[in-house]
């Protein structure tokens, strides 16, 4: 099962940023809880999504990158 998580989920080995220009060397030696049981299950990482910064607001426009948009 393909699957993307958000740029809050760590993952060993994977820069995670958290939507923040502060950790934007972060690369955890260890995986989050939830990313072990999703590859536990089958799920293939595709990689991460956009998020604002730490999860804080309910819109991603981070000042990482560019603000996420619906390619619709």
């Amino acid at each position: 099962m393909p699957s993307a998580e958000k740029d809050l989920v760590a993952r060993a080995g994977v820069p995670t940023r958290y939507g923040s220009r502060a950790r934007t060397a972060h690369v955890p030696s260890i995986s989050d809880p939830l990313a072990e049981a999703m590859d536990a299950a089958g799920a293939i990482s595709l990689g991460k999504t956009s998020t604002s910064e730490f999860g804080l607001t309910g819109f991603t426009e981070p000042l990482i990158h560019a603000p996420a948009r619906d390619p619709w």
